[in-house]
């Protein structure tokens, strides 16, 4: 069947009118949309829902089985028509509605406010960035991250483990303009996979970042869109020792603020 989206026109008005919609999000229902509608030429099984709903709940053990169905169902999309709001929008609000409500129940609890309702509504249904927008998140995590293999079939195992911790995803990895290359995402990914219980452990949240800035530093003059995924690795590889000295924040506020006063001490000596 062919899956269906809604028209730029009502998509920019849903947008907009998220706070005289609230009443649909609460009861999951929008009616009727088939005059909002266009049919695409991509292709769909209709049964996305069914496979997805069992994993509406928090945890990565959760996200990573969703994430992949997703994937899975719209792994042939362009780049411009995995990127295209309309497609997500109606996923969203029509198809996969009841796993959003699911997901993300906040909206239904009779004492928030209008206020924090839609402030929650955009974050998980019309967020800017990709991979903290609900389902465009899911999706792109996975397309990133996934190997494809010389006989079609799909190594999700960097996919996993990209799920496997939240600094990982959109708080991490995911939230960098580093993600926006597959060799990137590849390289860095098998790096921390390979190092998780030994280099990066423990302060695997300070040393990740770390690592993300020494790239980020290398990339004001090297171009790292031309890097093979070995290359990310290597490059990473070759830090080891300073990765290895990267502590806890508070206790290196500590140790920073213990060295500025010492220095202060000797000023005025």
């Amino acid at each position: 069947m062919r899956q269906k989206i809604f028209t730029e026109d009502f998509d920019n008005i849903l947008v907009y009118d998220i706070e005289d919609n609230l009443s649909k999000y609460r009861n999951g229902d929008f009616g009727n949309l088939k005059d909002v509608e266009n049919e695409w030429s991509v292709e769909c099984s209709g049964e996305l829902l069914y496979k997805m709903l069992p994993y509406a709940v928090s945890g990565a053990s959760n996200e990573f089985p969703a994430a992949k169905a997703l994937y899975e169902e719209y792994q042939h999309l362009t780049p411009v028509e995995a990127s295209y709001k309309p497609f997500w929008h109606h996923l969203s609000h029509v198809e996969l509605l009841p796993y959003m409500i699911k997901r993300w129940p906040e909206i239904q609890k009779p004492e928030r406010t209008n206020e924090e309702n839609v402030r929650y509504i955009k974050d998980h249904w019309f967020n800017s960035s990709i991979v903290r927008n609900q389902l465009e998140g899911l999706y792109w995590m996975v397309r990133r991250s996934v190997i494809k293999k010389e006989d079609g079939s799909n190594d999700y195992t960097l996919s996993k483990f990209l799920f496997s911790r939240t600094k990982l995803g959109n708080r991490g990895l995911a939230a960098s303009k580093l993600f926006s290359y597959e060799n990137a995402v590849h390289g860095i990914l098998r790096f921390y996979m390979e190092n998780e219980n030994t280099l990066l452990t423990p302060h695997f949240e300070e040393k990740t970042d770390y690592c993300i800035q020494l790239l980020n530093q290398t990339g004001a003059v090297v171009e790292l869109s031309m890097w093979t995924p070995q290359d990310f690795y290597d490059f990473l590889d070759a830090h080891r020792e300073q990765i290895s000295r990267i502590i806890d924040r508070k206790v290196q506020k500590r140790l920073d603020e213990e060295a500025a006063s010492g220095q202060l001490e000797l000023i005025f000596e």
